[in-house]
């Protein structure tokens, strides 16, 4: 490393610098970074530098009530558990050179990790910022010529940084609050942005569970050539009589015909993408944005973590030429003949949020996607096909539509309808089916009715027969990744497109780069969990959202706040913002410990799996962890607490605890009941250390007078169960041991 360089540039990830390096001439390669004369190009790995822990402040480390809220006078930061040898490297680079450029991603999220890093350096070169969508070398070229002031992005960097603070401060003392209030049996994770999104998942399930069907019935009239269904009769008698043709003539209230054009879609954003990508080939959100994030590394698409769904009018040559290679192109997964693309619908700087939509790249037509692993050229194929269609022409049908009254013989009025359509030009919903077809999607495909015969208003219709149909109300779905995704950008509620734009613009929970990262943190927290392509909420997850500030819980609260942040790139006010948050922080801890013996009670039964009554006291044995699958059996009356280093310990209660699991196999209720009773109890399935040997099995006891070093009751091993006999005694595997007394 050189004592100074005219110029450092900084980028988030290796493959970035690798790419950047070539096109500024820095081609020798040192330890964390790349050289040339002059200049030096390195790269930060991601957050590099962090926010401390409270175990990072004097008298934060024990989880104590007393410490809360913890609101830090002046905030420390530290670099990212094995990531401190770059983070010397990157910030003795900062200290040495005489201007600096920020490469960073251009978003919230990039510009933080810049500024984190060159202030935790102490660097005071001045700073540009390099804002690119592609890392492809030309398309770097070219932004290096745009470069603008770093100063120009101190609004964006207000925003991360608040973000981050408000973060802490909530996530910390909500989360150290509410587990110390309730006395749980684990830590609760909460935060601001997480909890909403746990709480739709709990609210959605909560419905689901008290849904109660009722059944419906439909009468399909058969005119021969068509058909009209009628609404939903509630009313099985007067349905039944209606299929028997106890009612009038059909009339035609009204009949609608004519062309309809359904206009292609737009481009991809990073939240459409997943939510098809989830939809089609049961990814989940995180599996698309890390293989989108590769094939933007590999220079294949450009950056994929954007909200837009329009392109600059400077983006339209590079598109149009991968348009005309998709096209009927060798190898191309779109399937359609080449055609005369129509840009002006995508092309609007005015909707373009800092990156524009994702789209392929110049270096993917050229080296095609042999080589690419099945989940990336599936990605890499939905955003291929998202443009072309985003560009072809539209979707050309004739509709029809009918509906029909009669008069039951009750006098009540029956509504019969009935529509359908005929394609005259598939335009880019042919390409789209053919496409998916091709790349084996899991497309579904919608049953196509045909047009109604002309029919004018006024007419009667005698149909030739009536068939009864019955159903029954369907419960709300439970939540997808897609459709959580759609929950989580509209705040929960059900929207069009414009209402959506105009109502929910920047409100939604999180932002398209950090929702698929939400997700995976609920799941890791235990709180909801995946199966078949639903997510529930767990019992744990159901407890946590009943219990927290209803505020907290809100999706509009946190919306809110997104907007404040998307405000703030313009306005700056950072100091602002993390006053607000660290009373609310603050609003939180009173919250929990206000409701003390309330959230004892509702986290003392939430997952409690009870295995027996406790000899020494009386109260209910339990097995801990999320729906009782932790590694230990306790009583009831046993507490916990953080001591000075940050480890769980005992706080109170009887002392009564038992391992789960011995010898490598997990016990029965049964087992572990008979175990505290002082019964010698039967182990099977031990496996030697040999892999080459049987399974065996041995008797063990319990020993309550003695602890294995953990605060546990020890395990005795006794005579293996499947020992010969004896000699003389008749009996297999020796004397049955005694068990001690339980009592203390």
């Amino acid at each position: 490393m050189r004592e100074s360089y005219e110029t450092v540039y900084v980028t988030e990830k290796k493959s970035v610098a690798a790419t950047l390096s070539g096109v500024v001439g820095a081609r020798t390669r040192e330890q964390g970074f790349f050289e040339g004369e002059g200049i030096a190009v390195t790269w930060c790995s991601g957050h590099i530098v962090e926010l401390a822990p409270p175990d990072g402040y004097d008298g934060w480390a024990k989880w104590d009530a007393g410490c809360l809220p913890m609101v830090p006078a002046e905030w420390s930061f530290l670099p990212r558990e094995g990531a401190q040898g770059q983070c010397e490297t990157v910030c003795e680079l900062l200290r040495r050179a005489g201007r600096i450029v920020c490469a960073t991603d251009g978003d919230r999220e990039g510009e933080g990790i810049f500024r984190r890093v060159y202030s935790f350096a102490g660097a005071s070169a001045p700073v540009e910022r390099l804002w690119a969508s592609s890392t492809e070398p030309a398309a770097l070229a070219a932004a290096l010529g745009q470069m603008r002031p770093g100063t120009d992005y101190d609004g964006l960097a207000a925003a991360a940084m608040a973000r981050a603070k408000a973060d802490w401060l909530v996530g910390m003392n909500a989360s150290r609050a509410y587990t110390l209030a309730s006395a749980s049996s684990k830590p609760l994770s909460i935060g601001r942005v997480k909890t909403p999104t746990l709480a739709m998942v709990a609210a959605r399930d909560a419905e689901i569970a008290g849904f109660e069907p009722e059944p419906f019935w439909t009468v399909v009239a058969d005119m021969g050539l068509w058909q009209a269904a009628s609404e939903r009769l509630g009313n099985a008698p007067f349905a039944a009589a209606v299929a028997m043709g106890r009612i009038g003539e059909l009339r035609v209230a009204s009949a609608e015909y004519g062309p309809a054009e359904v206009r292609p879609p737009l481009p991809y954003n990073l939240d459409e993408l997943m939510k098809d990508a989830s939809r089609l080939f049961g990814y989940t959100p995180k599996q698309t944005l890390d293989a989108a994030q590769l094939l933007y590394e590999k220079r294949l698409q450009t950056y994929p973590r954007t909200s837009s769904r329009h392109i600059e009018p400077a983006d339209v040559p590079g598109a149009r030429e991968c348009v005309r290679a998709l096209a009927g192109g060798e190898g191309s997964p779109v399937a359609c003949a080449p055609f005369e693309p129509d840009f002006d619908r995508i092309a609007d700087s005015s909707k373009v949020e800092g990156h524009p939509a994702i789209l392929p790249t110049r270096t993917l037509m050229e080296v095609g996607w042999a080589d690419l692993g099945e989940r990336e050229r599936n990605v890499s194929a939905l955003v291929c096909l998202r443009l072309v269609a985003s560009v072809a022409p539209p979707w050309r049908k004739r509709e029809g539509k009918v509906a029909l009254d009669g008069i039951a013989y009750d006098g009540t009025r029956v509504r019969f309808a009935a529509s359908g359509f005929a394609t005259e030009d598939a335009g880019w919903k042919g390409i789209v089916d053919a496409t998916l077809e091709r790349i084996g999607a899991k497309a579904a495909k919608p049953e196509q009715q045909a047009i109604p015969p002309k029919c004018e208003v006024g007419q009667t219709v005698t149909p030739q027969r009536f068939e009864l149909k019955e159903g029954k109300t369907k419960a709300p779905a439970a939540y997808t990744d897609a459709t959580l995704l759609t929950a989580m950008e509209t705040c929960g509620r059900s929207l069009d497109d414009e209402q959506l734009a105009a109502a929910l613009k920047g409100r939604g929970i999180g932002t398209a780069a950090t929702r698929a990262a939400i997700i995976e943190e609920l799941l890791r927290a235990g709180q909801i969990e995946r199966s078949k392509g639903k997510i529930r909420s767990t019992e744990l997850g159901r407890t946590v959202a009943a219990s927290v500030s209803p505020q907290l819980a809100s999706p509009e609260l946190t919306g809110e706040w997104e907007a404040r942040l998307a405000d703030m790139r313009a306005l700056g006010d950072e100091d602002a913002f993390v006053v607000d948050a660290a009373g609310y922080a603050s609003s939180l801890v009173s919250d929990a410990f206000g409701r003390e013996s309330e959230l004892r009670a509702r986290f003392g039964a939430a997952g409690r799996h009870v295995v027996c009554k406790c000899p020494r006291c009386g109260r209910e044995v339990v097995r801990t962890g999320a729906d009782g699958k932790g590694a230990v059996v306790r009583c009831s009356s046993v507490t916990t607490r953080r001591n000075e280093s940050g480890a769980w310990e005992d706080a109170g209660g009887c002392g009564l605890k038992v391992w789960a699991k011995v010898a490598g196999v997990t016990l029965t209720d049964e087992q572990i009941a008979a175990a505290i009773a002082g019964e010698r109890v039967k182990v099977d399935g031990i496996k030697p250390k040999d892999p080459s040997k049987k399974s065996y099995s041995r008797f063990m006891t319990l020993d309550a007078s003695a602890e294995d070093g953990s605060g546990c009751c020890k395990w005795v091993y006794g005579e293996f169960a499947n020992a010969p006999a004896k000699p003389g005694t008749g009996e297999r595997g020796g004397k049955p041991f005694g068990g001690r007394a339980w009592a203390k």
